[in-house]
């Protein structure tokens, strides 16, 4: 199947190149072996993969959780139940809630706020217009790659340790917990909860 499609009523969908999917309501699955096109609200409750680009013009809510093999792009908001895998760059022009896990190989850029709950492995940086919370579970171990800045306040924090191979910039407050931090510490105000390592500078940017 290529082209558009309707929402269904508990069947996956199966795309074999480029196409388009009308927005709505899906109770199956949606797998595509192109890019994506979403021009409207959209609901999954079976899980969706993609073999490339996905770009969506309305709010995304996956309950399955999600695969892409490309970038991620959002004009409104994001919400991610059951984890989600993407091997290029997420963009989100809204807020951003990921449940059950998060693996991103490139960037993400959020412009409002952004939850994150459940194992993390991000390969690039994380910059967030707003207020981020990131609370890892699990036994997997979670690790961020690049820099995190944030526009607003911070709460980062686990049940195991977050290893965060850059820096931290946070305009606002920043609650650490569970983390090791090798580059610099930058944020109006800061406190430590327990297992905190950083191996950089702190700069309280507070006037």
């Amino acid at each position: 199947m290529s082209g558009q499609n309707s929402p269904n009523r508990g069947i996956s969908i199966f795309f074999v190149g480029d196409s388009e999917l009308s927005g709505g309501v899906y109770e199956g699955a949606i797998l595509c072996r192109g890019t994506l096109r979403i021009p409207g609200d959209c609901r999954i409750k079976g899980g969706m993969r993609v073999e490339e680009d996905l770009e969506v013009m309305g709010d995304l809510y996956l309950e399955g959780g999600g695969d892409i093999k490309g970038d991620v792009k959002l004009w409104e908001d994001l919400r991610v139940k059951g984890g989600m895998k993407v091997e290029g760059d997420i963009e989100v022009r809204g807020d951003a809630e990921f449940l059950g896990g998060l693996q991103v190989n490139g960037d993400i850029n959020i412009r409002h706020g952004c939850i994150i709950k459940g194992g993390i492995r991000i390969g690039g940086d994380i910059l967030v217009g707003d207020d981020l919370e990131i609370t890892t579970r699990g036994t997997e171990k979670s690790g961020i790659k690049g820099d995190i800045i944030v526009h607003g306040d911070a709460k980062i924090s686990g049940e195991k340790i977050l290893v965060i191979d850059g820096n931290i910039s946070v305009d606002g407050d920043l609650f650490l917990e569970n983390v090791e931090i090798s580059g610099d510490v930058k944020a109006s105000s800061l406190k430590l909860g327990e297992n905190v390592t950083i191996n950089g500078d702190i700069i309280n940017t507070e006037s």
